[in-house]
């Protein structure tokens, strides 16, 4: 069933680049799988140490910068994924969202307890959080 839903959302995703997505529309997507990946590589390491498999580690990522988004106070902006992808390739950036590392924590939190089962939120330490 989620690797069903990981391919509706790919095809959904390729639709949206179609040729009738805007230049814009296009890069923004393109920012959104970069930030992805990023974020996955970032988590790789742990999530085979944590013998996690009932989801990639893609998946878990994809849950987290959407809803990292979603609770952005850039929500909304047409720009996000691209801002998104120029602030983790600049070295010297620092949020300047006190709540930022508090929003995170919670967010993988909710993503452990959507898609991992209780074992690997166990492994994973999910539940010290």
């Amino acid at each position: 069933m989620k690797a069903l839903s990981l391919i509706v959302l790919t095809l959904l995703t390729l639709t949206a680049c179609g040729d009738s997505a805007t230049p814009e529309e296009k890069a923004e997507a393109e920012a959104r799988q970069w930030v992805i990946e990023a974020t996955a590589e970032m988590w790789r390491f742990d999530f085979e140490a944590s013998d996690i498999t009932s989801v990639t580690v893609e998946e878990f990522a994809t849950c987290f910068v959407d809803k990292a988004a979603e609770r952005s106070p850039r929500s909304g902006d047409s720009d996000i994924w691209q801002q998104a992808k120029t602030n983790a390739l600049n070295p010297n950036f620092e949020p300047d969202d006190d709540q930022q590392d508090e929003r995170y924590e919670q967010i993988i939190y909710e993503c452990g307890a959507d898609l991992l089962t209780a074992q690997e939120l166990v492994r994973g330490g999910f539940l010290g959080l």
